[in-house]
């Protein structure tokens, strides 16, 4: 009971339990695959010193700055949104601040003994950056559902964070190029090999669908259609100046087919049974694509998460994630629109990628392993927790960071009040002729 009343945390709150998941995330995504050796760390006092101070490389590229910025951003906001109320914005920022360095540094340590890492000073560094700015932006700002049709804050609407996914996923690693070179390889795909993919062209229909719904659900009002052109256009376009990214066919074709759809049969299209029902066939097909069976086994399950993850280069990590985010979190969340319970929806969903990931097992050009229904139920769980709170209880939990002291004992008379007029009404129902 004491360690409550001075640790700044809540644990009752969501965000604490989604700071504790990232930060756990955080070290399984530093230390994979876990095979250390030990064999050459120092024994002596000046030893230890000097390695847990000066035995780092400061050398880094842009890439490894953005990414660890980047990491390190939710840890800051999560961990100020989950502390106890009233705010004190500098007090909180510092608290968390201070947290993160001896997390963030010791993770460098440790990667002394991961093969295949490489520590550095600089990646500490800006970690600590994206935390401190996170953190200071988390608790200052009211956050708020803004152009939003809610009261809810804006980091928890679902069709907000999902359509901003399905942007990152198009964007990253957000690393802009103006090299002659690497702008010619992106359009390469374009001009001089121009092949047309089913899966792709599928997922860039849906994925466009689903970002004008989300749009429509956060605002309550239609995107113009001259504006969702352009949107299009422009996202399409920044992949020819980022770094690794290509423009091909298959993603334009996709993309005018899902404005096509949007301007000439918008009842039809934009209905949440015709979305799941499109998402669940799209995902079976890329599952499984290009259906290269064979009739003995040729991969072994991993039960080990995010085993294909962290085996690939960090940006594909990356952008593979945020795909999954993106598309599994609008699966159970069309399913919620179409009146489908949620329990009823995530077993549904998590037993469906569950079966498409051991059907792998006998498809080429796959891996089959646990993380895709992991991913799937943690989006399910997510699509939960975000659920807007009834509105006599909206203005004491959005009410911002300086809120609370004078407007706890409302909801008790509200809800007197809100029961009266239902026993009334019951009254003179049962009252009438």
């Amino acid at each position: 009971m004491y360690l409550k009343k001075i640790l700044p945390f809540q644990p009752s709150k969501t965000e604490f339990k989604l700071f504790i998941f990232y930060t756990l995330f955080i070290i399984y995504g530093s230390l994979y695959p876990f095979k250390f050796h030990f064999q050459d760390f120092p024994i002596e006092t000046r030893s230890i010193i000097n390695f847990i101070f000066c035995n780092f490389s400061f050398q880094t590229s842009l890439g490894d700055v953005l990414t660890n910025f980047l990491l390190f951003i939710p840890f800051g906001f999560l961990g100020v949104r989950s502390m106890r109320s009233p705010f004190n914005p500098p007090y909180y920022t510092l608290v968390i601040t201070l947290l993160c360095i001896p997390i963030a540094h010791s993770l460098q340590l440790l990667q002394f003994f991961v093969k295949g890492r490489v520590p550095s000073l600089m990646d500490t560094f800006f970690n600590v950056l994206g935390c401190f700015l996170a953190g200071g932006f988390g608790a200052v700002s009211r956050f708020r559902f803004i152009g939003g049709k809610r009261g809810q804050e804006l980091w928890k609407s679902k069709p907000f964070v999902l359509f901003i996914c399905w942007i990152a996923y198009n964007t990253i690693p957000f690393v802009p190029t103006l090299d002659f070179g690497e702008i010619k390889n992106s359009l390469k795909p374009l001009l001089l090999h121009p092949q047309l993919n089913i899966v792709t062209t599928l997922k860039y229909t849906i994925g466009w669908l689903l970002f004008y719904y989300m749009y429509k659900e956060h605002t309550d009002k239609r995107l113009d259609i001259k504006l969702f052109g352009l949107i299009i256009t422009f996202t399409l376009l920044s992949k020819i100046f980022i770094e690794t990214r290509v423009l091909g066919l298959p993603q334009v074709i996709g993309s005018a087919f899902a404005l096509f759809l949007t301007k000439y049969a918008y009842k039809k299209t934009y209905n949440p049974k015709f979305l799941f029902i499109s998402l669940i066939l799209y995902l079976t097909i890329s599952g499984l694509w290009p259906f290269k069976f064979s009739t003995t086994p040729i991969h072994h399950f991993h039960f080990l998460p995010f085993y294909g993850f962290l085996e690939g280069q960090l940006y594909v990590t990356a952008y593979t994630a945020v795909k999954k985010m993106f598309f599994y979190g609008s699966l159970i969340w069309t399913m919620e629109q179409s009146k489908i319970k949620w329990a009823r929806a995530t077993f549904i969903c998590v037993s469906w990628a569950t079966t498409l990931e051991i059907a792998q097992i006998w498809f080429y050009d796959h891996t089959p392993e646990i993380t895709d229904p992991l991913i799937m139920f943690l989006m399910a769980l997510w699509v939960k927790k975000s659920r807007p709170t009834p509105k006599m209880n909206m203005e004491i939990i959005y009410k911002g960071p300086e809120r609370r002291k004078n407007i706890l004992k409302q909801p008790e008379s509200n809800n007197l009040n809100g029961l009266q007029k239902i026993k009334d009404s019951l009254i003179n129902k049962v009252s009438k002729p």
